[in-house]
């Protein structure tokens, strides 16, 4: 399903003066897009790990997840033995240094079928 703003950009006209003002609804954008997201939580040390608190629906197609069935998890669900754990301590490391993070590993989706997940990770800080 694709979600459509209901306004994206409004020009309004203030005394003569135009103002634009941009508006956007950052979830249809995510929602939109045709590269996989994720969004979760910072823990990032202890056996449960970062918590999923978003994907969209191209991860969703990619993993043959469902949101149901993945909030709250951690993206550690997608792991397996051919899960390269050396690229996933450096994105560890990599998070908690707040640097920019690019790998791939082997993943898995839901049917337990590998596909290679390329990365692009980085933390965001309020």
């Amino acid at each position: 399903m694709t979600a459509t703003p209901s306004t994206a950009v409004k020009a309004m006209a203030d005394n003569g003066q135009k103002i634009m003002q941009l508006k956007f609804d950052w979830l249809i954008v995510l929602e939109n897009l045709r590269r996989g997201i994720m969004v979760t939580d910072v823990t990032l040390q202890g056996p449960a790990g970062p918590r999923i608190i978003y994907v969209n629906a191209a991860w969703l197609k990619m993993t043959g997840y469902g949101r149901d069935e993945i909030a709250g998890k951690t993206p550690r669900i997608l792991q397996g033995k051919r899960t390269d754990r050396r690229v996933v301590g450096s994105l560890r490391e990599k998070l908690l240094n707040r640097q920019l993070f690019h790998g791939q590993t082997w993943n898995y989706r839901k049917s337990g079928e590998p596909f290679l997940m390329n990365w692009y990770c980085y933390a965001i800080y309020g």
